[in-house]
């Protein structure tokens, strides 16, 4: 039965990114919705770089990943927060669906925080802090963006002892592991002796601070 659940897992993780996240690979068809003003003023006050965002997809593929939080089965996907001269956006990281069905790398995402939140494909979103110092969560930004030079791609072996390659959650993890420089600041899980960063690993720990939600 756990060999099932993990191999599941791992499907389930596949399909989120692929077929719910990239139906069009372009930036313009993703940042679209930042046209649509559903985050209010007084919620953007509340953010800040660093924070962990949590969103709620819609969705069989969803509704799965999610039950593979073992304590809270609220949330599908994660990013993290950078405030910007140019918006607010969130860095996470997705598969991708080619034309004919196959799937290829993926890359890390710089998305506006509409698009990431947006409600066409989210029931909902929450925030949360760790309690890191501002020079900590600088690097953790300054990482995120030399991934994305990188071109860090998407981890489509779940496999945590690669960092060339990784899948949204353990993206968040690594980053905040190396920020903190503490290698049990964010708690993992593992189910049949297979390790991996599910959504509630990141926010249900001693660390993190909630500090808003929004259900559409």
């Amino acid at each position: 039965m756990k060999s099932y659940r993990v191999i599941l897992f791992l499907i389930a993780i596949l399909f989120l990114f692929t077929q719910y996240e990239n139906r069009s690979s372009g930036i313009n068809y993703r940042n679209s919705y930042s046209k649509k003003i559903f985050i209010p003023a007084f919620v953007r006050n509340k953010l800040a770089s660093g924070d962990i965002i949590l969103r709620s997809g819609k969705g069989f593929i969803s509704d799965v990943f999610k039950q593979f939080s073992l304590k809270d089965k609220t949330y599908s996907h994660a990013g993290i927060v950078s405030i910007e001269k140019d918006g607010i956006f969130v860095y996470h990281i997705l598969g991708e669906e080619q034309e004919d069905g196959r799937i290829n790398s993926g890359s890390l995402k710089k998305d506006l925080l509409e698009t990431f939140c947006n409600p066409d494909e989210n029931r909902s979103y929450a925030v949360y802090r760790y309690d890191l110092s501002a020079l900590s969560k600088e690097k953790m930004i300054n990482r995120l963006k030399t991934a994305s030079e990188e071109k860090i791609i998407f981890d489509s072996q779940f496999d945590l002892a690669s960092d060339s390659a990784m899948y949204c959650t353990e993206l968040i993890y690594k980053v905040v592991t190396s920020a903190s420089a503490d290698k049990d600041y964010i708690p993992v899980t593992i189910v049949d002796e297979k390790k991996y960063i599910a959504p509630d690993n990141l926010y249900l720990n001693r660390h993190a601070t909630f500090v808003y939600s929004n259900i559409f």
